[in-house]
């Protein structure tokens, strides 16, 4: 049997429906288990074993999300570019943010952000995504987040420093690959934030980077077309 061609693999538009459809059938599974799971714990509230079972479908839940927030982006299809002030995007993903700002007494700073041409829903998971990490790999002082942005040689320059646990440089390059966990289950995460960041950024022509090292805090930049 002759090995299969390139032009036989399954096209990416077709495998990123294939997996659109999967998290939307796996959600409502997970919905209807955690349903079922939170009836039989109201008639046996002194069971112990009820909380454990939901918190696994609140994790399930919490990775079907990720994965296909990672879909979203990987498909251009579901772009929408249109010339827009940044600051729009950032003020979504500190609204969706403000409880977790709240609870770790974050102090979050900011200068004036341009007007790109980018996908609104799309930038502000990107924001999301950085601050979250920022509020996650925090030290021992109340997290600190400053997002500038620099006009540099034709493109925008959008920094978010942090003043948290810091990377060693040689786990830099590995952070951006999906599902990839630095601090495995001692955080809280899935290992597609980043992953994530980086193709939506790849869908605007622009790149993301890291300077950090380990205990001194990060800033991660990334670039759009001015």
């Amino acid at each position: 049997m002759p090995s299969p061609s390139v032009s036989d693999a399954m096209p990416v538009e077709e495998m990123q429906r294939l997996l659109d459809h999967a998290v939307h059938d796996l959600r409502a599974v997970f919905r209807r288990i955690g349903t079922t799971i939170e009836v039989f714990g109201d008639r046996n509230p002194k069971d112990a074993v009820y909380p454990s079972i939901l918190d696994g479908v609140a994790d399930g839940m919490a990775i079907l999300s990720a994965i296909g927030t990672y879909s979203t982006a990987v498909g251009f299809a579901h772009y929408s570019f249109k010339p827009m002030r940044a600051d729009v995007s950032l003020d979504a993903a500190l609204a969706r943010l403000s409880g977790r700002i709240q609870e770790t007494h974050a102090t979050v700073s900011r200068g004036s952000l341009p007007e790109v041409v980018a996908d609104r829903e799309r930038l502000t998971d990107l924001f999301y995504i950085l601050l979250a990490n920022a509020l996650t790999y925090r030290g021992d002082q109340a997290p600190t987040v400053d997002i500038r942005a620099r006009d540099e040689s034709g493109e925008w320059i959008v920094s978010v420093q942090d003043n948290g646990i810091g990377i060693a440089p040689k786990y830099h390059a590995d952070l951006f690959r999906p599902f990839y966990r630095l601090h495995g289950s001692e955080l809280p995460g899935i290992g597609l934030g980043l992953a994530t960041g980086k193709k939506i950024l790849e869908a605007h022509h622009g790149r993301i980077w890291l300077e950090s090292e380990a205990g001194a805090g990060a800033t991660f930049s990334f670039s759009l077309p001015a």
